[in-house]
Formats: structure tokens, sequence, C-alpha cells
């Protein structure tokens, strides 16, 4: 036994080994067609339509930033298409807002928050408290300056008050928490649900 070729030790037969063959040949080929198939559809994904750029653009050149999510919700604000709009960063930004105004804060309210829900409010008003969009602008995103002074808005008129008022930090606290949750300039959500796991019973 231990005399046979190798190749008989390790697939059998002279026909197993071609039906073996023959099926990582048929393998091979099925993954570069699903392959093939997926990269096309992320394309279409990532391609938004000239009508949902037109009209996106039309309610950013308004100032009507609520119907620019309420119009993105339509498309589906996981699409790939949104990630290459021109004002994204601004929309995902605008988004997190409204999730905390329209669901966290009434949820607090109602005491019918969860906890997987406490931990994306305190992700959120972490990231406006340290202006993490501010890493957007430029270069580095699609943020224009006009888009900085919104979102800069809704970090002092809104956030900030909730932060303090519903749970319970101050800014203080944010400064001393800084090197944790901001280490070597990056925003570390895992940090931040820390935060809500060990202070969330005190989020009214």
């Amino acid at each position: 036994m231990m005399n046979e070729p190798i190749y008989r030790r390790l697939f059998g037969t002279p026909l197993r080994s071609f039906l073996l063959m023959i099926g990582v040949i048929v393998f091979l080929f099925g993954g570069y067609m699903l392959m093939g198939y997926y990269m096309a559809d992320t394309v279409a994904l990532g391609e938004l339509s000239e009508e949902d750029t037109n009209e996106l653009n039309r309610l950013y050149d308004s100032g009507d930033f609520e119907g620019m999510a309420e119009y993105a919700a339509g498309i589906g604000s996981g699409s790939l298409g949104l990630l290459s709009y021109a004002h994204s960063d601004l929309l995902n930004y605008y988004i997190q807002y409204i999730h905390v105004r329209d669901v966290y804060v009434p949820k607090l309210g109602s005491g019918t928050i969860t906890e997987d829900e406490k931990r994306n409010l305190t992700e959120c008003v972490f990231s406006y408290y340290y202006r993490c969009y501010a890493d957007t602008v430029g270069t580095a995103g699609n943020l224009s300056e006009d888009d900085l002074k919104v979102l800069d808005g809704i970090r002092d008129t809104y956030m900030l008050g909730i932060m303090t008022d519903r749970m319970g930090f101050s800014e203080g606290d944010m400064e001393a928490a800084r090197p944790e949750i901001m280490k070597n300039g990056y925003f570390h959500t895992d940090r931040a649900d820390k935060f809500s796991d060990r202070y969330g019973e005190r989020y009214k």
C-alpha cells in the first residue's frame, strides 16, 4: 500500500482524479462567474440616477436638508449610489441627527429605549461633540465649508444639550475622555459604547 504512487494515495483511482479535477474546474469557474456578477451588481448599485441626483441637488440648494434625508430614505439609505453623491457626508450626519431627534430622544423620554439604541445615541452625540465630520472636509471627503457650518449649528444648538441634559456628560467629561475615544485621531465606536454601558442608566 505504501508503494502506491502518491497521486493515488491522495486522490484514489485515475477516474476519481479526473472527476475531482472536473469538480475543481467547475467550482473555480462558478466562483469566477459569481464574482463577475457581484462586481457588475456593485457597479450598478454605485451609480445614482440622474433624476435622483438632480432632486437631491435641488433640495440641497434650497437648504431643505430634511427633504434630502427623506428623499434618501426613499432611495434606500444603504444604497451604494448615495456614497457617490456630492454631499453624502452631510447627508450621513444629518440622518444621524434625525435619528437622535426623532427616535432615540423620544424613546428616552418614554423609557422604551433599548441598550443598542443607547449605544447608537452615544455614538451619534459623541461624534458630533468631537466634530468627526470635520475630518471629511476637502481631500478626506466631500464636506464643504457650508456643510460644516450646518453640522456645527446642529452640534451647538441641539447635540450639546442632549449630551448634558439628557445623558449627563459635561464638556469637561468629554475632554477627559477625548484621549480614549479619539485615540490616534480616530473615533472609536467601541470605546464610546463602553461609556453607554457604564452610564446609560442615567440617560433620561
